[in-house]
């Protein structure tokens, strides 16, 4: 299987912008990945974009807060207790 094939696996809403993309991936210059890997994760000046839902769920934008002990508890409820104990993955699921 080809990454372009990738489009023919789910009913996305725009196939044949799935094939494009995957078809054009090998294009993109592999250092720019790892600068925006940077930028988006490690914390480079201001993140564009942080990864973690209580960013956006929370008032005052913090991590940790009501939204996500929600969300543990809705993930011990389906039988993912054990996440419970990791934080950051738990956040990182979220």
């Amino acid at each position: 299987m080809t990454l372009p094939e990738l489009a023919d696996l789910f009913p996305w809403p725009d196939a044949d912008a799935v094939r494009k993309a995957c078809s054009s991936i090998h294009q993109i210059d592999p250092e720019s990945l790892v600068y925006d890997y940077s930028i988006l994760f490690e914390g480079q000046g201001v993140m564009p974009a942080p990864p973690w839902s209580s960013v956006y769920l929370e008032r005052e934008n913090l991590l940790m807060g009501e939204s996500t002990l929600a969300y543990r508890d809705f993930l011990a409820s389906q039988a993912w207790s054990r996440i419970r104990k990791t934080r950051s993955l738990t956040t990182i699921l979220a």
